[in-house]
């Protein structure tokens, strides 16, 4: 499986300039500090894009552009799109949604092509991934362009990803400041690490979190996604 770094250079190589420019950045070693402490989800069953069957290629979904109203409810917080626009969650009303940091060269990384399998499974019953970008953590360099280029031809992914987004500290985005103050657990209101990763019942009510380590296929996000649906 292709980390970010792998990725740039191989399309450095392939005579993608941009890309290349991206690869010169100094990333550091390792991806995540945390995933050797504690242990990355398996990828036995991880596909790269570019070892899959042929047929039209897989595009992240594009965030539906949306004025920011008054609404004071977690839909209406302001958000952007990977195009830079303006948006909220407005659209995803009414689902089930499972919100989470991403970054493209961390030791989690892998988990993109677990939440895109669970989103497959889950869609047409009203379930919905969100993926934010992030480097808070100093593991997501790209651009939001370079982004949706590495998701979507490394692990075809097709669920809707949002602009590179504070996650933490002061200048936390609003979502994220909302997302902590309503965890279920008092003792834990920050995020510590890229792939946290928050489900949400249909009125948009935090019903838990799970840690990085924790496998977007493993039985208890599974179970709890189905939970949320039957609600």
């Amino acid at each position: 499986m292709k980390s970010w770094s792998a990725f740039v250079g191989s399309r450095g190589r392939r005579g993608l300039a941009a890309l290349a420019v991206v690869g010169a950045v100094a990333l550091g070693g390792g991806g995540c500090k945390k995933g050797a402490e504690d242990g990355a989800p398996g990828e036995g069953a991880l596909v790269d894009a570019d070892e899959a069957d042929g047929g039209e290629p897989a595009a992240v979904e594009e965030v539906a552009a949306a004025p920011v109203k008054k609404d004071k409810s977690l839909f209406g917080l302001p958000l952007r799109t990977l195009d830079g626009q303006e948006t909220t969650l407005a659209p995803y009303r009414g689902q089930v949604l499972l919100i989470v940091n991403t970054a493209s060269d961390c030791g989690y990384t892998p988990q993109y092509a677990g939440l895109q399998k669970l989103y497959d499974r889950y869609r047409e019953r009203g379930f919905v991934v969100l993926g934010f970008p992030s480097d808070d953590f100093k593991k997501e360099p790209a651009p939001e362009a370079d982004i949706r280029q590495f998701v979507t031809e490394t692990f075809g992914l097709t669920f809707p990803m949002f602009a590179k987004t504070h996650v933490i500290g002061e200048d936390r985005a609003p979502l994220y400041t909302r997302l902590a103050k309503h965890d279920p657990d008092p003792e834990r209101r920050e995020i510590h690490w890229n792939f946290t990763k928050y489900l949400l019942s249909r009125r948009g009510r935090v019903i838990t979190r799970f840690e990085p380590q924790v496998d977007p296929l493993s039985d208890e996000v599974v179970k709890a996604v189905e939970k949320a649906l039957a609600d």
